[in-house]
């Protein structure tokens, strides 16, 4: 959790059937303005809530590519 600087955002990696029950907590709260999700199934939020929806896979696959690249810079 972001407390100090980012007090209105959150982030957990969990699994992807209790990542709308942590969103739901989350945004019950009351604070919780944006969330980071790695969730493979998308969650749903109300209106004023900013989710994040990031592809793990997809992001190390980009990662392993570039470093498979040829040195230039990327």
């Amino acid at each position: 959790m972001f407390r100090k600087k980012h007090k209105n955002i959150t982030g957990a990696i969990l699994q992807s059937g209790a990542a709308q029950h942590a969103a739901d907590k989350a945004v019950a709260s009351g604070v919780v303005k944006g969330i980071l999700s790695f969730a493979t199934a998308p969650i749903a939020v109300p209106p004023g809530v900013l989710v994040y929806n990031v592809d793990i896979a997809a992001e190390l696959e980009k990662l392993l590519f570039y470093l498979k690249s040829p040195a230039k810079e990327h």
